[in-house]
């Protein structure tokens, strides 16, 4: 199956995924997500969007145990600088209606975990996004110690195609299961 179409089966299977469900599964993945990201990092992670994992929760949690950062989108370029926040106040809708800070310091040091959202994944820890190449560049262009999926189990495909600017993530993390490394 071509990206395009995968894009667009997973962005129904997750739509579609009952809000009852939904809710449990967040919990339990915010839930991983605490108990596998020591305190003191510096965790870049995405802002929950439509019907992405809602990671709302770990966000709040971390605040006050180490660094968030967040993306946003550079104006007229298809690239992301990444941006130190201290609380949910002052996000806006940027590039496609994301939130994205308004403001904030801009954050140039290396990240200790990239909280890395998508379409869908494979078990070999490929991830089909959007389309647009942001974390891709991202993971290829800045430090990162590790990047980890966030999906939800109903997420998986059997096998993503790869492209050569892809980028297999250091673990995924869904309500049912954690594969490859979070922390060693």
């Amino acid at each position: 199956m071509q990206k395009s179409a995968l894009r667009r089966h997973f962005s129904q299977v997750r739509k579609q995924l009952p809000e009852v469900l939904r809710s449990r599964a967040e919990k339990i993945i915010c839930f991983h997500l605490q108990k596998h990201i020591p305190e003191n990092a510096a965790v870049l992670s995405y802002l929950p969007y439509g019907s992405e994992v809602d990671i709302s929760g770990f966000i709040k949690y971390y605040f006050t145990r180490g660094i968030i950062l967040a993306p946003r989108v550079k104006s007229g370029k298809r690239r992301m600088e990444i941006v130190r926040i201290r609380d949910f106040n002052g996000l806006v809708p940027g590039y496609r209606g994301i939130p994205e800070p308004a403001e904030g310091e801009i954050w140039n040091d290396p990240v200790d975990y990239a909280l890395v959202p998508g379409l869908c994944f494979d078990l070999g820890r490929q991830r089909t996004g959007y389309g647009g190449g942001f974390f891709d560049y991202f993971l290829q262009n800045r430090i990162v110690k590790k990047a980890v999926g966030v999906f939800f189990s109903c997420q998986l495909c059997h096998n993503i195609p790869v492209q050569k600017h892809d980028i297999a993530l250091s673990a995924i993390i869904t309500e049912l299961f954690i594969t490859g490394s979070i922390n060693d």
